[in-house]
């Protein structure tokens, strides 16, 4: 009968079990260290992806909705100056269109204790010069804003009243501080460009309507005839521009009609619609039938040669009406 040989480990087992176990223990930590590196990696790219989809969405609004203006910094609830005014519906649907969160989620960054994103502004306005065939030195006035990822948590005192929004940041090439981890600026301009040229494209087809009525007019009747066949307002309720004197009305005998007033029938009677008498920016686009290049004298005479024009305010993108003297408009004869 054999009797069993029971002991413990030895000293040698021993250490080598521990060696195993630390061996484990240290695999165990890399791994971990490995698999929070990865998840900071995928957390960056997440939230540059978010932030430059509140850029663009910013970007896509002023294009369609706001004249080719960006949207000034705001405050929300207890948010502020948060990136998305979640009122603004057209806002939210082109975020949440390119973020997989609602627009109010996107406030805030994916962390637990939410860091509140922000939207700045640069309080100067840039001014840069577009030159179109038919429109030579049109002046484009654009703003730089940036899209900021705060380190601030909701409520939290660093974002309260904005006070991470300081002027020292502004003027320092929008660099993040100890408050902004990360910015993504952009800007207005390719927007004011598209407008600008579409505007000018608009005027222009307006300029070459008149032109085929006028041309249809002049065939339609004898050589000698010496009419100025361009098209005047027949509403009965027209201004009454008679007497104006060209030298001081901008080179206009019998003045500049604003072709978007709706007591100005031209675009109809040439055959386009009322929305031609704006530019893209809101700015108006004005049209004198007997106009005078050189504006020599006083005459109200409407003499041959006939020449007509059209003008819009050369500071486009301000949406303004054009000038009296026209020293800040661009001219379309006709």
């Amino acid at each position: 009968m054999s009797i069993a040989n029971n002991h413990g480990f030895t000293l040698v087992e021993m250490l080598l079990s521990l060696a195993i176990l630390a061996i484990a223990a240290t695999a165990s930590a890399g791994l971990s260290n490995q698999i929070a590196g990865y998840y900071r990696i995928e957390r960056d790219l997440e939230n540059d992806s978010e932030l430059r989809a509140i850029a663009d969405a910013h970007i896509k609004f002023a294009a369609i909705h706001n004249n080719g203006q960006l949207l000034s910094s705001y405050t929300e609830d207890d948010c502020y100056s948060c990136a998305i005014d979640t009122s603004n519906v057209e806002l939210v649907n082109y975020v949440e269109s390119h973020t997989q969160r609602t627009a109010s989620a996107s406030n805030y960054d994916s962390s637990s204790i939410k860091n509140v994103r922000g939207l700045m502004l640069d309080a100067t306005t840039y001014q840069a010069t577009l030159n179109l065939p038919s429109a030579i030195n049109l002046v484009l006035e654009f703003r730089a804003g940036v899209v900021v990822q705060t380190n601030c948590p909701q409520g939290s005192t660093c974002n309260t009243g904005e006070s991470w929004k300081t002027p020292a940041y502004t003027q320092t090439g929008w660099a993040p501080n100890s408050v902004i981890d990360k910015a993504i600026p952009f800007n207005n301009l390719e927007v004011l460009q598209g407008l600008a040229s579409s505007s000018v494209e608009r005027v222009t087809l307006v300029q070459q309507k008149i032109r085929e009525y006028k041309h249809e007019l002049v065939l339609a009747n004898n050589a000698d005839v010496d009419t100025n066949f361009l098209p005047v307002s027949t509403h009965p309720s027209t201004p009454d521009y008679s007497g104006s004197d060209p030298t001081v009305n901008g080179g206009c005998i019998n003045g500049w009609y604003d072709l978007s007033s709706a007591n100005v029938n031209v675009l109809s009677i040439v055959g386009l619609e009322a929305s031609y008498g704006l530019t893209l920016f809101g700015g108006a686009v004005e049209y004198c039938a007997d106009f005078d290049l050189t504006a020599v004298d006083a005459s109200t005479a409407d003499t041959a040669p006939h020449v007509g024009a059209l003008r819009i305010n050369r500071f486009i993108s301000r949406g303004a009406s054009p000038d009296m003297s026209n020293n800040n408009n661009i001219l379309f004869p006709i």
